[in-house]
This record gives C-alpha cells, structure tokens and sequence, in this order.
C-alpha cells in the first residue's frame, strides 16, 4: 500500500532522480495495524558502493543501513548511504533506517548500472519494521550492524546501544523489530 507523504511521492517510491531533500524525514501517523506511528527518512544509494559490499547491490527489505562516511564538510550525510556493517559503521548511532521494499538496479537501469548510478527512497527509521537478522538475534535484545553487510546482530546485552529491539522469534532472517535509528 503506497502511503501519501503529503509532498506528492509515496514513501515506497524509489527513483532514479531526487524527488525531495535527502535527509528529509516524514511520520507516518498510527494506522488501524496496531503498530504505531512511524518515521522514514530520504536518501540516496550508489551502485558502486553497495555492489562493493553486496554483489549486485541490489537492496532487500529489511537491509539495514548506515552512514558512509564521518562528517565531510558540504557532503550530506544522507548521500550514497551504505549497507550497515562492523566496521565501518559500529556504533548503532550510526545507523540510518531500514528498506520496507525491494531496490532493484536492474528494474531502473535495464542496460545495468554504471558506477556513478544512484537510486533514491526511504528507510524506515523508527516504529515497526522488518530486519533482516542473522543468528544471534535474539527477543527483547537491541539489535546493532553484524559483520555482515545490510545484516543485524544482537547487541549482547538488554543494556546495550542498539537502533532496534527484536519483537519476533530468535534466529535468523526477516524479523519483526521496533526501530529507533539514530543516524
């Protein structure tokens, strides 16, 4: 179900081109789900970077994503983020939001991307969501970036930083999580 954002692109659109400052952040208001309202946040991604990390680059719902790099002056911080991993993006304040749908190169770019492709859409930044998780996700325990890209892992402790609590069953896989992304 596409939600209007009221400034005329749904939150499930991704583009080839800007359609709305990146950093830009919407609230979805509490629907009849149950699960409350929820935050997303605009931003870009470059091929060339999360193919470096993913082979082919292709985003999942439930990936997980951070900053690229620490604070450079003039660049956004919002510009070609980069699946969420350890390092360089430990600290769970650095995670941006997680995709809610499928990014797909080739769907934009049916000749393929080229290295300076980028496309543009929101994560879910806080509120109910689906993670992808591997196999120390663990219930009721926040969640941080794992070694592996796009991917969560428990933080090893309910006392610990972490952007997410996991709501679901153990294990890995998509999940069910409350996000609190901090990035």
């Amino acid at each position: 179900m596409a939600i209007d954002t009221g400034i005329g692109i749904s939150l499930s659109l991704v583009t080839t081109t800007q359609q709305a400052p990146l950093g830009l952040t919407v609230i979805s208001p509490a629907g009849t789900d149950g699960q409350g309202e929820r935050t997303y946040i605009y931003v870009s991604v470059d091929y060339s970077d999360l193919n470096g990390q993913i082979a082919g680059g292709d985003v999942l719902v439930g990936h997980v994503f951070g900053a690229a790099t620490s604070a450079v002056a003039g660049v956004s911080v919002y510009s070609d983020v980069l699946f969420a991993d350890v390092p360089p993006n430990a600290d769970p304040g650095t995670v941006i939001g997680v995709s809610q749908q499928l990014w797909t190169w080739l769907t934009h770019y049916p000749l393929g991307p080229g290295v300076n492709d980028k496309l543009y859409g929101f994560l879910l930044k806080t509120g109910e969501g689906s993670v992808i998780c591997d196999g120390t996700a663990v219930t009721n325990i926040g969640l941080i970036a794992s070694a592996a890209a796009g991917i969560a892992a428990t933080s090893g402790g309910v006392t610990l930083g972490g952007f997410g609590s996991l709501r679901d069953t153990s294990g890995a896989g998509a999940k069910s999580v409350r996000l609190d992304c901090k990035g």
